[in-house]
């Protein structure tokens, strides 16, 4: 049974699904956004450079973006070129904005709540089951609560969660492939673990230059470390689609972040 109609349902409350509720909300639809709250998707580290971005002025969140906006880390660089090794640091870039990093939970709660402000309706800590279907027509979504399962229908259903969504499977589309279009490879997790921690100086990137790539690892405010691999497709030695592969054989490439990351603990699978 059906708990309630609107015009919009939107899944997933990163930039684009916000984004997404505040600008149909702020036409006058009746949005429904829904997401699941603290145990929201992973996120790679991100720099944030435009504080008077135009976005940002229609989504009314421009006075207030300063909050989530933080100074860039100093870069420890490292080269794993075999035969060619050496070490630097490199300073944040000086200047107003450029190059600023963004702390992404205070971000998306600033963007929820100016999407609420503009009349959307904001569910949280919702896991979605399934999406319904009424005749080859995507008409609502399915989910579970703490009080049980609740469906919800709309004209409307956008599934803004990236990668995760399950739709574009359904959809049998055509689209071009990553492969045919990306020239690189990329793939993050997160690790807990006192030896990997100790090989990224204080309040500092870590970032290992690869042959034909690069590796970037970086605390997290929780304390989980988070290592990004990406690797130029032309340098890989064969083609794969296996992404916990190809991430293993770029972190063996230098011996000691290597050993860390097999003491530490993998909280997270490994995300594209």
């Amino acid at each position: 049974m059906v708990s309630k109609t609107c015009d919009v349902i939107i899944v997933g409350t990163g930039p684009a699904g916000v984004t997404a509720a505040n600008l149909l909300a702020d036409r006058g639809l009746d949005v429904m956004l829904m997401g699941r709250g603290a145990q929201q998707t992973l996120q790679v580290p991100e720099t944030f450079y435009g504080m008077s971005h135009e976005l940002l002025v229609r989504l009314k969140v421009d006075q207030d973006v300063h909050k989530a906006i933080e100074f860039p880390k100093k870069i420890q660089l490292i080269s794993a070129h075999e035969g060619f090794n050496y070490q630097i640091e490199i300073e944040r870039l000086k200047g107003k904005h450029h190059g600023m990093g963004i702390n992404r939970p205070i971000f998306d709660q600033i963007l929820i709540e100016s999407a609420i402000a503009q009349g959307a309706v904001y569910l949280p800590n919702m896991e979605i089951e399934e999406f319904v279907f009424e005749e080859n027509q995507l008409t609502g979504v399915r989910c579970r609560t703490a009080e049980g399962v609740i469906e919800y229908g709309a004209k409307i259903v956008i599934d803004a969660r990236g990668n995760q969504t399950p739709l574009a499977r359904r959809a049998d589309s055509k689209a071009v492939k990553p492969a045919d279009r990306e020239p690189y490879i990329s793939g993050f997790a997160y690790f807990v673990g006192e030896r990997l921690a100790d090989l990224i100086p204080d309040n500092k990137v870590l970032a290992v230059a690869l042959e034909g790539g690069y590796i970037l690892a970086m605390m997290l405010p929780d304390g989980r470390v988070s290592v990004m691999v990406v690797l130029s497709r032309e340098k890989l030695k064969r083609d794969t689609g296996n992404l916990d592969q190809i991430f293993q054989e770029a972190i063996d490439r230098w011996p000691p972040l290597s050993k860390a990351i097999q003491a530490a603990e993998k909280v997270t699978p490994t995300q594209s």
